[in-house]
């Protein structure tokens, strides 16, 4: 049946609130397909709207499923046991989810959305990146968006973390946007999933994206912001969260910064306060009994507190990559000597290991 959910999800002149009237009353895509006009009028739809569903063309359907095969895309639609329920119950659910790697069991998972600007500075970048890493060893499932600056930070941190992630696109699966993170997709979907409801070959329209924040916060369980202006897509998630009835967490910054703008008007309207990855976690330990388990299973890691700052600096640099040690004195600018003897005390720890041509990146499990 999943080809008339995805007629059904393909319909561009059918509204929103429309389709949710169909739904409620015909109950699947079949029905609504197999329907007649006078039923379409009896629901209330407009004349473009039952023009639009008397059209009755799967052709387009078919191409799509022929694409998901030759591609390996799982195609999840709203009727699927495995569609989650935390995703069905929000205000306008999608109906079909296209799907790339592993789905997880979202609705016996803690999973936890982080999010943020684009044009994040490096300490954003490198505070989503821990964040994501420390809430994923402590037996989070991060969900973000795969974008540049705090979205790809996010999910990288998560599976240099040795976790999962889950990236949800604003375009289709088959599509990598940003191009430059090709690499980044390719692990996601070998350690989790990109997901999106655009059917393959979407491009990255400017309106998908807002679109895909519902759903980026629909997933999750909380949300943390990390650096968002007045205006961003970090802000239109967290008006989701508030709607969705989700945990909105977000980091405070420099009041004269713009890019704190949007976060720190979040906190005043009521955001929870975040100054570490604790403040997250005790929100939900009772909730979720699998953190305190995860975090007895990291108790015998080395503490971040031990490490020499320098230490911590070089980690903050190598995180968000592999790098050479030429490269890390150069973004670190940290000394030559002070890096090489960081790096060899954190190599000899097992925090950080040494590839080919000398390029050295976090193991998996820190």
């Amino acid at each position: 049946m999943n080809q008339y959910w995805i007629w059904f999800s393909n319909l561009q002149e059918v509204s929103p609130s429309s389709k949710l009237r169909l739904v409620a009353k015909f109950r699947d895509a079949r029905a609504i397909y197999d329907a007649h006009d006078s039923d379409y009028q009896a629901v209330g739809l407009s004349d473009r709207e039952r023009r639009e569903l008397g059209k009755k063309s799967l052709r387009d359907v078919e191409r799509i499923l022929k694409i998901c095969a030759r591609e390996k895309i799982q195609i999840i639609t709203i009727d699927d046991p495995i569609y989650p329920q935390l995703l069905r119950e929000i205000a306008n659910p999608p109906y079909v989810l296209y799907v790339r790697g592993t789905f997880p069991d979202i609705d016996n998972r803690f999973t936890f959305g982080v999010v943020g600007t684009r044009k994040a500075d490096q300490s954003g970048i490198e505070i989503a990146y821990r964040m994501a890493g420390e809430l994923t060893r402590s037996g989070a499932y991060i969900i973000s968006g795969m974008a540049e600056g705090i979205d790809g930070a996010a999910n990288t941190g998560a599976l240099d973390a040795g976790g999962e992630t889950l990236a949800v696109l604003g375009c289709g699966v088959d599509v990598c946007y940003p191009v430059f993170h090709e690499r980044l997709m390719a692990q996601i979907v070998e350690h989790g999933a990109v997901v999106s409801e655009f059917p393959p070959g979407t491009p990255p329209l400017p309106g998908n994206f807002p679109v895909r924040n519902r759903m980026i916060s629909g997933l999750s369980r909380g949300i943390l912001v990390v650096e968002a202006p007045e205006k961003s897509g970090a802000q239109i998630t967290a008006g989701f969260a508030h709607q969705q009835n989700r945990d909105l967490f977000v980091v405070p910054g420099n009041i004269d910064s713009y890019l704190y703008r949007g976060s720190n008007r979040l906190l005043k309207d009521g955001a929870k306060l975040v100054l570490g990855v604790e403040d997250i976690l005790e929100e939900y330990r009772t909730r979720y009994p699998e953190l305190m388990q995860a975090e007895e299973r990291q108790s015998n890691r080395i503490p971040w507190s031990e490490l020499s700052d320098d230490e911590k600096q070089v980690l903050h640099t190598i995180g968000y990559g592999e790098l050479t040690a030429d490269e890390i004195v150069q973004k670190s600018e940290l000394e030559a000597q002070v890096v090489l003897s960081a790096l060899t005390m954190l190599e000899l720890q097992g925090i950080i290991s040494q590839n080919a041509g000398r390029r050295f990146q976090l193991v998996q499990g820190f």
